[in-house]
């Protein structure tokens, strides 16, 4: 598996799978499958929820690879789907950039001869990438607001299997920490010292910047902080200055990923201690009964 340079980050390879494995994935489509026809306006395939049916050390044998080449911390879950083109379909350009919960990269192993259904990646307006199918090609990628690609028409059925890797960071249970946080956030509980200085925001700047910045208030109101703690974050935030504090950092992060979806390079960037934090309340939604670290409270 060889990285090709680009816009992002994307990888390609002719053996996919040791090729004394390349017949479990034919099987997939064989056996009997809850195949779901998808007929969005961007993607037309049907697909099979396949989990399960494949080797773990062959699963996690994929996953290490992948991250490997990608530069991704991938871990479990792994999800595994067997989707089928039929002459006709494809899909249209479009980016998939991870939202909280969402799927880091995928792993897609081609398994019949060039039908038409080429995968293509661009580079703004250019075809950076052109991958006809062949047995045991593959493709990897990672998800980002600049993943631009697509599939050509099939002229013929087109199987394929996806392999898609979750970011450690960001477990399928991000989402539930995201929208626990923040998913039904009111204003109404800040401190009236905030009050004035909300309004004078509120003529200056658009709805969006001034609900960002009202949430990381929010959100630091809930885990505790006192009323000039908030005011001084609130400034900051409207104003684009640096954090006031670890928990300041990792409040706007999470508003952030609540808003934009996942940012690996923000959460980076975030002080150590906060991202502790953001380890301790994924621990806390994963193993509700097993966490006993002292995290950021939710909000009442």
């Amino acid at each position: 598996m060889r990285r090709v340079h680009g816009p992002f980050a994307l990888a390609v390879t002719e053996t996919a799978v040791d090729p004394g494995e390349l017949w479990r994935l034919g099987a997939l489509f064989v056996q009997p499958a809850p195949w779901v026809r998808h007929q969005d306006h961007f993607y037309r395939c049907f697909i099979a929820e396949v989990d399960g049916h494949l080797p773990a050390p062959m699963v996690a044998r994929l996953r290490g690879r992948v991250g490997a080449v990608l530069g991704l911390d991938l871990a479990d879950p792994v999800r595994v789907t067997a989707q089928r083109m039929e002459a006709g379909d494809g899909s249209d350009r479009h980016t998939d950039r991870p939202r909280a919960g969402y799927e880091a990269a995928r792993l897609v192993v081609q398994l019949d001869r060039d039908v038409g259904g080429h995968f293509r990646a661009f580079d703004g307006p250019r075809v950076w990438v052109d991958r006809a199918p062949q047995p045991n090609g593959g493709v990897a990628l990672a998800l980002s607001d600049r993943s631009a690609h697509d599939v050509t028409v099939c002229t013929a059925t087109r199987r394929t299997v996806v392999f898609h890797f979750w970011e450690r960071d960001n477990p399928p249970a991000a989402s539930r920490v995201v929208d626990d946080l923040l998913g039904s956030m009111s204003f109404a509980e800040l401190p009236r010292a905030l009050d004035p200085v909300m309004t004078a925001a509120e003529a200056l700047h658009d709805d969006a910047h001034t609900h960002r910045a009202g949430s990381v208030a929010s959100l630091l109101h809930g885990w505790g902080s006192d009323p000039d703690a908030l005011l001084a974050a609130y400034r900051a935030a409207i104003s684009g200055a640096a954090a006031t504090s670890d928990t300041d950092a990792l409040a706007r992060w999470l508003v952030t990923l609540f808003v934009d979806g996942f940012d690996r390079v923000g959460l980076a960037a975030l002080p150590n201690s906060a991202r502790v934090q953001w380890r301790r309340l994924l621990d806390a939604a994963e193993h509700p009964v097993a966490s006993s670290g002292k995290v950021p409270p939710r909000r009442p």
